[in-house]
Order: C-alpha cells, then structure tokens, then sequence
C-alpha cells in the first residue's frame, strides 16, 4: 500500500468582513461581544465584598 498524497493548499482563517469591534454599540442600546454577537449593555461593572476571612479549610454541616 502506498501512502496518499494531498496537494499542499494556503489556506486562510475565515474573516467577516463587516464584523464590528468588541465593545461596540449600537443604536439598539446592545453591546457587540465577539463570539456572542450583540448582547444587552448591562452597564458599568459591580463589585461586592465578602464576609468570608478565606479559610477554606473549614468544615461545612455536621460530621457524625
């Protein structure tokens, strides 16, 4: 048996053209996220603090 042969082609990743940039807005409000497309601009970033002291070591409910 004789290995195949393949004619050796360049190839190019697939482009669109018209895609916007992330982060971009429309006149709907959204937001464009590459991957998702346009998604609903849910504003400025939120953080919270927590109660924890970050000891995972703890035990969670009741060892019998």
């Amino acid at each position: 048996a004789s290995t195949p042969a393949y004619e050796e082609k360049t190839t190019q990743p697939n482009k669109q053209k018209d895609e916007p940039k992330a982060g971009a807005k429309n006149n709907d409000g959204k937001v464009y996220v590459p991957g998702f497309g346009w998604v609903e601009d849910q504003g400025d970033n939120k953080g919270n603090t927590s109660e924890s002291d970050g000891d995972w070591n703890k035990q969670v409910g009741s060892m019998d």
